[in-house]
């Protein structure tokens, strides 16, 4: 972890622009106890915070340009040869001399985590670069009194010369999905770079946007075998653990009892001395049903690990959540944030520095819910056009509850869908409602909330549907909510987290990978999901973990907590005097969904979560001063 911020002032004074300097970097605290800065001029200045145990030297500064980095790079040694450097080579060096060398383009070669800002002392002008797949975040803004960049939205704010307005389009957006797609954010001036995306921001307020990653021009390789696509696949599945290994570290894994990280976990320890213990973390619940324990357990029997358990009740669920949500740049509809904050915390505990995960194979290699739109395939032989004009008069919304009417109701609605269209619905949401949740008088003018994310399913050259499918999930899903959400919770509790998966070695290979290596009809013995990957995994964990489908991860049992034993907090965070979120939703379509949901009703539980957590988190950003909204 680390974190980085900076700016070219513009109108503001020379009080303001050492006020923002400061105010940036207290914020960033959290993030490493070593502040470095850098002026290229009175106007500019960038600063870089780090720990003094990262094996990291995030700051650069020579005649030609400033570089502030947070991250890792693993192919740090391949980049040093590339680039004739002397082998003990800064990061900071080794970006400085590839920009020099190859433009805006020059993350396609690094193999990593990054979040990187470049002041180009020649042209004037910052660059922003974020890593392929969007492990980091970097937001960034500008008006008249600047142009500014962080790691975070605080800190931004913490600046006192960027407006606070809330977005209503990204209110909406959260509300139809489960997070915000940059480059928008909940704030209206606020903007996050997309993953595999180069910022190029000019002082005369130019904006150029550079796709370094073109995965969206990857077509699958219909030539190639099964077997030569399970070769290569565990080639890099092994490479990709082993370089985030050598990265260093005190470092341990999550053992949450499904495939994915387990593999991850039997990697590292596999590498290990046997004298050594890898420290492995898991949460359970008493709530039987929702914990992995016995999974869990074989892993610890199978491997040399030193097991750190945590155990969640409803009262540490209500507490995590209430700390996890104060780090969210913007909300996400997700509450599995508790168990991975809980997770990383208990790293913490155990003073690692590091912690891998099993995050985006399933977003890769195809996970349970595939089946819905597997089998949804076969009833689109039914023209598109003929569809759309029979079924929106009879279903012209979605409906929520339980009953073979309601669900006959939803099969309908779907299937009046375009196939863009349907395959950004895969969670209950209120977008295509029988009524908005945005207050009528503020919600008339609000854009396509889905827009993003139907661009990125129209740009892919991909054939297969699923394959279509699951890439609008590796560019939306999997940045926007899963990784945001773990590098945030991993972040405020001082440890790096290690996603081998989202090596784009990988994600590139996956693509090419048609979906019958991927997916085929289920048995009482195989859910059908992973061909190939699992192929790929056969001998690196016990059976017992391959060939079993894990209960249900990081999942809370939430939403019987809000019904039985949290029901007092829920009630009283969404009907107390405090409440904030009137100003936005209609609160009497608040109130009709709490209490459906207090009584049981299908469906409902996706939707309170996300009310509960857009609560919280306006209760969170308004606490030094009050939000507003703006279209």
């Amino acid at each position: 972890m680390s974190g980085i911020f900076g700016c070219i002032i513009g109108r503001a004074n020379a009080e303001q622009r050492e006020n923002a300097a400061a105010g940036m970097s207290q914020e960033l605290e959290f993030r490493g106890d070593i502040v470095e800065y850098f002026h290229a001029s009175e106007d500019v200045f960038f600063g870089g915070r780090h720990f003094a145990h990262e094996k990291c030297t995030p700051c650069f500064s020579d005649v030609s340009c400033i570089v502030v980095m947070e991250g890792e790079i693993y192919n740090k040694t391949q980049l040093i040869d590339r680039f004739d450097l002397e082998k003990n080579a800064s990061d900071g060096k080794i970006v400085s001399v590839a920009y020099s060398k190859l433009g805006v383009g020059f993350a396609n070669d690094f193999n990593g985590i990054f979040a990187i800002a470049i002041y180009d002392k020649k042209s004037r002008q910052i660059v922003l670069v974020r890593d392929h797949v969007g492990s980091k975040s970097l937001f960034y803004a500008k008006n008249a009194k600047g142009i500014f960049f962080a790691t975070t939205i605080k800190a931004l704010l913490r600046t006192d010369l960027i407006d606070r307005k809330l977005s209503i389009n990204s209110i909406h957006s959260y509300f139809s999905s489960t997070s915000i797609s940059p480059p928008d954010t909940m704030f209206s001036d606020i903007h996050c770079l997309r993953p595999g995306t180069t910022i190029t921001l000019s002082e005369n307020r130019e904006t150029r946007e550079h796709t370094y990653w073109n995965i969206r021009d990857i077509q699958e390789d219909y030539s190639r075998t099964l077997n030569d696509f399970t070769d290569e696949l565990r080639g890099l599945i092994i490479d990709a653990v082993k370089l985030r290994g050598e990265h260093g570290g005190h470092y341990g894994s999550i053992v949450s009892g499904g495939v994915d990280s387990s593999v991850v976990t039997a990697l590292l320890a596999l590498n290990l001395d046997n004298k050594e213990m890898l420290s492995a973390f898991s949460i359970v619940f008493e709530e039987k049903p929702y914990s992995d324990e016995p999974l869990q357990r074989i892993m610890y029997d199978s491997f040399n690990l030193k097991p750190y358990s945590a155990n969640i009740s409803a009262r540490e669920y209500w507490d995590t959540l209430l700390e996890a949500v104060n780090h969210l740049d913007s909300p996400v509809n997700d509450d599995a944030v508790v168990g991975m904050y809980r997770v990383f915390k208990l790293a913490r505990s155990a003073e690692c520095t590091a912690l891998f995960e099993g995050e985006a194979a399933d977003e890769l290699f195809f996970t349970g819910h595939i089946h819905a739109e597997r089998q949804f395939q076969k009833f689109l032989l039914i023209p598109y056009g003929l569809r759309k004009t029979l079924i929106p008069p009879i279903v012209g919304h979605t409906v929520f509850g339980t009953g073979i009417d309601k669900k006959i109701r939803r099969f309908l609605f779907r299937l009046g869908l375009s196939d863009t269209e349907r395959r950004l619905l895969v969670l209950p949401s209120f977008y295509r409602t029988s009524r908005s949740i945005i207050r009528r008088e503020i919600a008339r003018e609000a854009l396509d909330p889905l827009a993003t994310a139907r661009g990125y399913l129209l740009e892919t050259r991909l054939r297969d549907p699923l394959n279509i499918y699951y890439y609008g999930l590796l560019k939306t899903f999997l940045p926007d909510d899963l990784l945001f959400k773990n590098e945030r919770a991993a972040s405020a509790n001082q440890i790096c987290n290690r996603t081998p998966f989202i090596d784009y070695r990988l994600a590139e290979l996956a693509f090419k990978i048609p979906e019958r290596f991927k997916v085929r009809k289920p048995t009482d013995n195989d859910d059908g999901t992973k061909i190939v990957y699992k192929k790929a995994v056969e001998g690196i964990i016990p059976d017992q973990i391959l060939k079993r489908k894990k209960t249900r991860g990081f999942s809370q049992p939430s939403s019987g907590w809000y019904r039985d034993q949290l029901k007092d907090e829920v009630h009283d965070l969404l009907f107390g005097k405090d409440a904030l979120y009137p100003e936005y939703l209609d609160t009497s379509y608040v109130n009709e969904i709490y209490h459906k949901h207090q009584n049981n009703i299908s469906a409902y539980d996706c939707l309170i979560t996300s009310l509960v957590i857009f609560e919280i988190w306006l209760q969170k950003y308004s606490k030094s001063k009050p939000l507003c909204y703006q279209h």
